[in-house]
């Protein structure tokens, strides 16, 4: 199914930066994160959901096929399953429900909904472990929340919504109770003006750490930049409690910023060019390509299997000391050891490490 132009999942970023949803499409930009750590967060949903399923005695999911579940993922789904058993009290349960609230072009899929006559809970499961979320205030869950209430309203008229956050991997179960009037009274004064603005594309760049962690301009975004660049941290000898605070809050949005604009230009650097800076490979380091043979190769040599037994785990730095009277252990192995390739990074053309010319964009995840 096609993600909606205005996704609650970034509502942070468009209800605030109004402008940067056509900045995004006219950039030719995805907003489908292709990392191993969203890869990872898709398994462990299907995995949670069909945990989940199962346990309500409703239809599971398809798994895909060669995907590697592992047991931390299992014992997460099992723990979702718990809350939402906790939460249920005699409620209808659903799960991946799809729904739609009241904004155009919104739309988004809540992990599992519980109707009751006087209540409707919002649960939404968040695999990551890097930020913490909370219910509270949480523009992504009052969407889904709102979207529960048009969805269901035919049916019943609930007096308050609970919207919860579960983070397994940190431990950490969040919950917000609040009053679908209130819901529906952000939803005109707040929500439906931004939309408004951000399918036209207009209003004013409000770059901020919220705002900028997911967005697919980040790190290019001239406005983000002259943001961080005219951040005034204050003089730090003189600094009071209060000053100091407002300057660690830039600092987490300075380190957020960093890491996005290094991150995009070495993708830039692997197609094209960035003016002061070349391709280098770091990071290479000396590995054994076949410890069987090198136990073999140490036992000829003369040295004992006790000695060698443990090759594939022990630190190079051992061998080293253990040949080192014998020419050390590039002479004993020979051309079973070799060295790494190291992965891609970005240098100044001062560097005396040599450049590596072709596109590498594949590597960069």
């Amino acid at each position: 199914m096609a993600h909606a132009i205005l996704s609650p999942s970034s509502a942070h970023r468009w209800i605030s930066c109004t402008p940067s949803i056509q900045a995004v499409e006219a950039a030719g930009l995805s907003t489908e994160s292709g990392s191993v750590y969203a890869a990872e967060g898709t398994l462990a949903h299907t995995v949670a959901e069909g945990t989940a399923a199962l346990r309500f005695g409703l239809k599971p999911p398809a798994f895909p096929a060669g995907e590697t579940i592992t047991e931390e993922m299992i014992d997460h789904a099992e723990a979702y399953a718990d809350l939402l058993e906790e939460l249920r009290d005699g409620r209808t349960v659903l799960l991946e429900q799809r729904v739609y609230p009241g904004v155009p072009e919104c739309s988004g899929t809540a992990d599992a909904i519980l109707l009751g006559a006087d209540m409707i809970t919002v649960v939404d499961y968040k695999y990551g472990r890097g930020v913490a979320v909370e219910a509270e205030e949480n523009p992504q869950l009052m969407l889904y929340g709102l979207g529960a209430l048009e969805t269901f309203g035919d049916i019943i008229e609930p007096r308050e919504v609970e919207l919860v956050v579960h983070q397994p991997r940190l431990g950490s179960v969040t919950r917000w109770t609040v009053e679908p009037a209130r819901l529906r009274a952000w939803r005109d004064a707040v929500v439906l003006p931004a939309a408004e603005a951000a399918l036209a594309g207009i209003g004013i760049f409000r770059p901020s750490e919220k705002a900028c962690r997911f967005c697919p301009l980040s790190g290019q975004c001239a406005v983000q930049a002259e943001s961080i660049a005219t951040a005034d941290f204050g003089q730090p000898a003189l600094m009071d409690a209060d000053e100091l605070g407002k300057a660690l809050d830039r600092a987490v949005e300075l380190k957020a910023y960093l890491a996005a604009l290094e991150k995009v230009a070495l993708e830039r650097a692997q197609v094209g060019t960035v003016t002061g800076w070349k391709l280098v490979r770091s990071g290479g380091k000396r590995v054994i390509t076949d410890p069987a043979a090198a136990i073999q190769t140490f036992i000829d040599t003369g040295f004992t299997a006790e000695q060698v037994a443990q090759v594939a785990t022990k630190p190079l730095s051992d061998l080293d000391r253990l040949t080192k009277d014998i020419g050390g252990l590039g002479v004993v192995l020979g051309d079973l050891v070799r060295k790494t390739e190291g992965k891609l990074s970005l240098a100044p053309e001062s560097d005396k490490r040599p450049a590596v010319g072709g596109d590498f964009a594949e590597e960069v995840i």
